[in-house]
């Protein structure tokens, strides 16, 4: 029996998103890259950046939540100061209407830089509701060059009772 090929939510397609997620399409051949972001031009970008990625390279409209619904594994990386809210509770261009996804057993990688004390209390009404969820802080360095070279530092962070506590390729 065949495996379901790997599906990836990536949200927020900004100067260090755009060429991350232009590095998983690379990266991961058979995987469905789902994009959203709250410039569609941007999503357009991306397209131009890896010709034939449309096949396997789809923009969600309306919000994040709806990019997040066909996943396995949701990836975030956003600019600005509403992105110091993460993921599940960000309104209105990330996951509005979480409560409507699946969210149990999926794997949630939060790349923004956002305050460590909002991201346990968000962590904490994500585990309340789902528990099998697993949030990651997963803040990167390497500026908009290293997203370029696919060579970004991950810096994830997660607790001593995680269920997942060994890193493994994606």
């Amino acid at each position: 029996m065949a495996s379901k090929p790997l599906t990836i939510a990536f949200i927020g397609l900004g100067t260090m998103g755009l060429p991350t997620a232009a590095n998983i399409v690379n990266r991961f051949r058979k995987a469905k890259l789902y994009v959203f972001d709250i410039v569609k031009e941007a999503h357009d970008k991306l397209k131009e950046r890896q010709p034939g990625a449309g096949r396997y390279l789809q923009h969600r409209k309306g919000c994040g939540g709806e990019c997040s619904k066909s996943s396995h594994l949701d990836v975030l990386q956003h600019p600005g100061s509403e992105s110091r809210k993460p993921c599940p509770f960000r309104f209105p261009h990330a996951f509005h209407g979480a409560r409507r996804n699946r969210l149990s057993g999926k794997l949630i990688i939060e790349c923004s830089t956002i305050d460590t004390r909002k991201f346990l209390e968000v962590d904490e009404q994500l585990k309340s509701k789902y528990p099998t969820a697993a949030l990651y802080d997963a803040p990167v360095s390497g500026g908009s060059l290293g997203a370029e070279k696919g060579s970004l530092i991950f810096m994830v962070g997660a607790s001593d009772e995680d269920p997942k506590p060994t890193p493994h390729p994606v």
